[in-house]
């Protein structure tokens, strides 16, 4: 396993005892991803010290009351919204600790030649937020994390190490949920009122799959007849880009 060397003790993590100024301790935290750059030829190391770093700072931060109020402050000064449910909790404390804030041209309509400035975070937080959960759920401490991360190995998949494979971990355990498709009203309603090419008797319904009121079947053509074979098992999402792909012409058909 590897340890620390006296160097690389220049990267502390969040020291327990006095209450923490949340703000100074994100601008200490966001300043390890520069140093982090600049030593990538000591190899990955220096980002495992500062996913340690955030650890530390969500183990502080996390649940405890006093820092409930500033937390919440911060948030929103940062316009970065709370998790929703099936939402990586640690991400809201992941993009606040992996950003800054960045003065840009607006794009406001009516505001051309004006600056806006905003938080901006790294593209890396939503990696590092799972491996911020997967510390978390497997009681890994920030004291051990930076060791932990860099000596990870899936005992399933040998090949599965590192950041990598802690991260492929997290996703086994958190699967997405596919997003799901919707008509808009004006698409729902203009196809409701639709009259169809042909209208079909209701006991073929058992023989498809419905989703949001619309199936997708797999017919043959016979010399004198169509027939219906089975419904073309597709997802939700599927079914509804496929009426979303065809509501001009099926809006078109009306009485």
């Amino acid at each position: 396993m590897t340890n620390m060397n006296a160097s690389e003790s220049a990267l502390p993590l969040a020291v327990e005892g006095s209450p923490l100024d949340l703000e100074a301790e994100v601008a200490r935290i966001n300043d390890l991803t520069a140093q982090a750059k600049d030593y990538e030829a000591q190899g990955h190391r220096r980002t495992y010290q500062r996913i340690a770093a955030m650890l530390g700072f969500v183990e502080r931060v996390r649940n405890n009351p006093l820092y409930a109020e500033p937390w919440g402050k911060m948030l929103a000064e940062r316009q970065i919204p709370v998790p929703g449910e099936g939402v990586n909790e640690f991400n809201q404390y992941i993009r606040v600790l992996a950003g800054s804030y960045v003065t840009e041209p607006s794009k406001k309509k009516g505001s051309e030649g004006e600056t806006v400035t905003r938080w901006k975070h790294d593209r890396s937080c939503e990696k590092i937020s799972k491996i911020v959960r997967w510390c978390v759920e497997n009681d890994v401490k920030s004291d051990a994390a930076a060791d932990r991360i860099e000596n990870f190995v899936n005992p399933d998949n040998p090949k599965e190490t590192g950041m990598l494979g802690i991260e492929r971990a997290d996703t086994r355990a958190h699967p997405s949920t596919p997003r799901v498709s919707k008509l808009k009203a004006a698409e729902q309603k203009a196809i409701r009122e639709a009259e169809g090419v042909f209208k079909l008797p209701s006991s073929l319904k058992k023989h498809l799959k419905f989703h949001g009121g619309f199936a997708v079947a797999i017919l043959r053509e016979d010399d004198d007849s169509v027939a219906l074979l089975d419904d073309a098992g597709l997802t939700a999402n599927q079914v509804i880009n496929a009426v979303k792909r065809r509501k001009g012409a099926i809006a078109a058909e009306k009485a």
